[in-house]
């Protein structure tokens, strides 16, 4: 594990903190899953594995909202903006707890790595993501 790829994954960490404080409902669940692409892509290309594009989400992406929760966040996006200033002390702990995220998924892709998980059952592998 080189430094570079250690700046790459807190760089785009602290991108995918600050993709939440995004005040417009879906664009930022749209970045921060680009950003966390981003980091995982660079992960696996630091250890020379190529993985599809299908893959890389699986691994990535935050868990998908229904529908009710897309149709949630616009009908709270009014009283989210009428009460920014309360709101934004709840953004700044989910951007905290965002890039932990982002850090703790990429020490663990890196483990799987190591273990010879990847490339192969990528569906297995987020599974594992998800219980840790």
């Amino acid at each position: 594990m080189t430094a570079n790829a250690d700046r790459h994954l807190n760089r785009s960490a602290a991108l995918a903190s600050l993709a939440a404080l995004i005040p417009m409902p879906l664009v930022d669940s749209f970045l921060e899953n680009r950003v966390r692409r981003a980091a995982t892509r660079g992960i696996l290309t630091s250890r020379n594995v190529v993985l599809p594009a299908a893959d890389i989400a699986t691994l990535s992406d935050l868990p998908s909202r229904s529908w009710k929760g897309a149709i949630l966040a616009l009908l709270t996006w009014p009283v989210r903006k009428l009460f920014r200033m309360a709101f934004f002390v709840f953004d700044a702990k989910r951007a905290l707890n965002t890039r932990r995220d982002v850090v703790r998924r990429g020490d663990l892709l890196r483990e799987a790595l190591d273990y010879g998980l990847l490339p192969g059952d990528t569906a297995a592998v987020r599974e594992r993501l998800e219980a840790v």
